[in-house]
């Protein structure tokens, strides 16, 4: 299949599979026939430019997941009537047979529109009586240069959710599996291409995908109403509480079992997932849970009160009053996005706020009142080798271990120093950049969720994992090794960014392989709450020696692995999400 991006004017097409499809990248002022991107958010080119080098990394991934070639799937054959009517409370749905022997129901809107007077609230229910048609996409949620990656586009308008069964008949309900997008809350959608759930459902379960609202739309903390009144600046966390409340009264329908919902999340939807585990707003909503490569804190509210307080600056809106939301709620969605300064962008997303989020999430942990819920969570090998990759090159590129030993010594005291060359012996690492990358997965990820996990260990099921690739996976394999992101479409078993960098003659058959293990893994606990069976290689629970589980081709226990490391780092490191940011910042020496 050819994936060729051509185009003029700020319109691109996509020659993906069969058919053409056309993507706006920027819009212009009217809205154009035929034209993917909703009026209502017209972002310009010189906005999308000034975004964060982290962002455009994020996109590129995801931009070439949507034009590289596919590895084939089938196409749905089975005996379950995927175009028979089913009735749900957003109205009487009609869906289509999709991929991998699959059924899907696309675009089904499970909250009201969320624009202009309905801005900066709880999102309300949708409700219809009405037939509709569930075969497209739904628009994505707001957001900046990613928006060209929207199926249906984005706007306001937004709380849209999709959902895919095996297309044979099953004698039971089904297990359901919740899937929250990442893209550092500010980016993504249900309706990317690398979150297509046929493949996935194949395996015997109800795959559900979601939109929730991004950046301020989602996370604008009001300094008026503060926190600990009322729910304030986590209204994305509301959507998807909603999304589960829906799912709770509705999955059954579609043959599957709303007692056995798992909610899965990767990057920023897996520190979603943390806080919907320490939010009483969902209790009872899920049974299980699945992090994959997030950590378990939020921002502080004194750290979003200041953020939001030079927003509101730079929109021209008043600082104080009822008159700071009647502001922000009459100008136009593009000029929220504009005002969004790209070095405090993540201002944007979920604080503490005493009601949805009444404590930080690691710490609702280590009290114990968190929901008593099974996790299986886990991180990539390589996490930050591209998100990072420019900052720790520009820092350290050019050092010998001389030069990093010297470098550490600016960072931290003697005695410090000295136990990290032990913790992180040189001898482990071709370079000292790649060190360096370990040591900054440690700090935003990985310790977090093992601490978590200690304490939760003595009240549900745990399993830990590191997913790992071989050196000879593809040809960068030794410069970006397993990075942030790669088990996302191993999951779901969308292939076409691994069939790009896997271009080696096995690559095919082995990115196939590894991928049905994982969705193994995946479904097996979803359905039991233990992710082992079939045949592969036992995965041991975290309580049961501190186990690590390497999950990649090759497949093992790994006892106390990170356990000195985190222990180092868990008494240093800062308790909210923006401090730990800054934190880590200072590793590359900004």
């Amino acid at each position: 299949m050819a994936s060729i991006p051509t185009g003029t004017n700020g319109v691109t097409t996509l020659f993906h599979a069969k058919e053409p499809v056309r993507v706006s990248v920027c819009s212009t002022s009217k809205k154009r026939a035929g034209s993917t991107y909703d009026a209502r958010v017209r972002l310009n080119c010189a906005t999308a430019q000034t975004r964060s080098r982290r962002i455009v990394a994020l996109s590129w991934l995801v931009f070439v997941t949507a034009c590289a070639d596919a590895v084939p799937h089938e196409t749905a054959n089975g005996g379950f009537p995927c175009t028979e009517p089913v009735r749900t409370t957003s109205g009487t749905l009609y869906g289509k047979a999709g991929r991998s022997s699959s059924c899907a129901w696309l675009g089904i809107q499970y909250g009201r529109d969320t624009g202009r007077e309905n801005r900066f609230r709880a999102p309300r229910p949708y409700a219809s009586s009405s037939d509709i048609d569930a075969t497209s996409y739904g628009t994505d949620c707001v957001q900046g240069e990613t928006a060209f990656l929207s199926a249906s586009g984005v706007s306001e308008d937004c709380l849209f959710l999709n959902v895919w069964r095996p297309a044979t008949v099953a004698s039971d309900p089904l297990p359901v599996m919740v899937f929250i997008h990442g893209g550092l809350f500010q980016l993504g959608g249900s309706s990317w291409f690398l979150y297509d759930g046929a493949d996935l459902a194949a395996h015997g379960v109800v795959v559900v995908t979601l939109n929730y609202r991004l950046g301020p739309f989602g996370f604008f903390f009001n300094p008026v109403t503060g926190a600990g009144k009322e729910a304030n600046g986590t209204f994305g966390l509301l959507d998807q509480i909603l999304a589960l409340e829906w799912v709770r009264d509705n999955i059954a329908a579609f043959g599957g079992n709303p007692e056995q919902v798992t909610v899965f999340g990767e990057s920023s939807g897996a520190m979603a997932i943390c806080e919907l585990i320490a939010s009483p707003a969902s209790e009872g909503l899920f049974r299980r849970a699945i992090i994959q490569s997030g950590n378990c804190l939020a921002r502080s509210p004194e750290v979003a009160a200041s953020g939001m307080r030079a927003y509101l600056e730079q929109l021209g809106c008043p600082a104080t009053g009822q008159d700071s939301l009647d502001c922000l709620r009459s100008v136009s969605a593009e000029s929220l996005l504009a005002a969004v300064d790209p070095a405090d962008s993540r201002f944007f997303s979920p604080h503490v706020d005493g009601v949805v989020l009444p404590t930080q999430p690691q710490e609702a942990f280590t009290r114990g009142t968190v929901q008593v819920v099974d996790i299986l969570a886990g991180y990539n090998a390589d996490d930050f080798s591209v998100p990072h990759l420019d900052d720790i090159l520009r820092a350290l590129g050019g050092m010998d271990w001389g030069d990093l030993w010297r470098f550490v010594g600016t960072r931290f005291s003697a005695e410090e120093a000295r136990v990290l060359r032990e913790l992180y012996p040189q001898e482990r690492y071709e370079s000292p950049w790649r060190l360096w990358l370990d040591v900054d997965g440690d700090v935003l990820f990985v310790c977090s969720v093992r601490a978590a996990l200690q304490v939760h260990s003595r009240h549900a099921a745990t399993w830990l994992y590191e997913f790992r690739l071989g050196d000879d996976a593809y040809d960068l394999a030794r410069y970006l090794g397993t990075f942030h992101s790669m088990d996302v479409p191993y999951v779901f078993g969308n292939y076409d960014l691994l069939n790009w960098l896997f271009h080696n003659d096995d690559g095919a058959a082995r990115i196939v392989a590894l991928s049905e293990r994982l969705q193994r893994y995946w479904t097996r606990f979803a359905r039991d709450g233990d992710p082992n069976g079939d045949g592969d290689p036992q995965w041991l629970p975290f309580d049961a020696g501190d186990v690590t589980f390497q999950l990649g081709e090759q497949a093992g226990p790994l006892y106390e692995y990170k356990r000195t490391q985190c222990a180092f780092w868990m008494e240093r490191l800062p308790d909210d999400f923006g401090s730990l940011e800054r934190y880590s910042s200072r590793l590359w020496g900004d």
